[in-house]
């Protein structure tokens, strides 16, 4: 089932109604077995509204909500042995719905932010039409106070409504880094429930956090100089990661292999369609 099919079949089911319209509906109108209370009318309208929220998010969880919250959780498991705090697996676990429900918290003002604008609007009756504010379940004017409810980084509100993404491709990169630190080390907080790293550890988050390069970049320095960026970024950051947490010969041998195989692809294959799985690589793989 295409998610268009499963979207909007749940769209049917949790159409809101108001209480006057169903209690002007007589019995012969009523679906065999149907009966209207209030109750009923207070669960399709939940129902309606849950869906609106999370519509607003579908689209970024593969690329923002489950990569964070990876990074999150493996990094607390990984915590004993480059001895940041011991932990055992077991409540690392047990915190892994509230590792995503925090991830997807803080994605949420982003996503409303960003669908709210107008030229946004436009493309999304184009591209991605069941969007809430372009297919209308919302209008912008109730989404910006939707978004003014759940709002809590500046850098948000920076990126979209000081426009900080258009002024300068720099700009832009430098304000979704910050945003994919943000989530990660969230993610990381939440797993480790409450736990404060060493030292180290903040010092590492400070030094290190990835840029993800937009077409924007392509734009104002050609796609071959962007390209480079990654490829020279990488392979500094494959040398000096290791290195600054002291690794045995496998903390450099695998983050080699990985970077090796992402600066050649970003290299010598530049097709659309790879550029979309390399970017997907890049989240994931490290």
């Amino acid at each position: 089932m295409t998610f268009m099919t499963s979207y909007k079949m749940m769209d049917r089911m949790a159409q809101p109604v108001s209480s006057t319209s169903w209690y002007q509906l007589s019995a012969k109108d009523a679906p065999s077995g149907y009966v209207f209370t209030p109750a009923l009318i207070s669960t399709h309208n939940l129902l309606y509204h849950l869906q609106t929220i999370w519509l607003f998010t579908y689209t970024d969880l593969k690329t923002i909500v489950f990569p964070s919250s990876a990074f999150g959780v493996l990094t607390a498991l990984s915590s004993s042995m480059i001895r940041i705090i011991p932990l055992t697996p077991s409540p690392i676990f047990q915190r892994l719905l509230a590792v995503f429900f925090w991830t997807w918290l803080n994605l949420l003002p982003f996503c409303i932010g960003n669908q709210r604008q107008a030229g946004a609007v436009i493309e999304d009756k184009q591209n991605k039409p069941w969007r809430p504010v372009a297919s209308g379940r919302l209008k912008p004017r109730q989404a910006i106070n939707l978004q003014l409810s759940v709002y809590p980084l500046v850098l948000l509100y920076w990126y979209n409504d000081l426009e900080g993404s258009e002024r300068s491709c720099i700009t832009r990169n430098l304000i979704n880094a910050s945003g994919f630190m943000v989530y990660s080390s969230g993610a990381l907080a939440v797993a480790l429930n409450g736990e404060v790293p060493s030292a180290k550890l903040y010092q590492w988050q400070l030094l290190v956090y990835r840029l993800r390069n937009r077409k924007t970049v392509h734009l104002v320095i050609g796609d071959r100089a962007a390209r480079w960026t990654i490829a020279v970024t990488v392979s500094f950051w494959i040398i000096v990661a290791p290195r600054f947490w002291s690794s045995d010969l496998a903390g450099y041998l695998v983050p080699f292999i990985v970077g090796f195989i992402f600066i050649v692809r970003t290299l010598f294959i530049t097709n659309v369609a790879e550029d979309k799985l390399l970017s997907r690589f890049g989240i994931y793989g490290w």
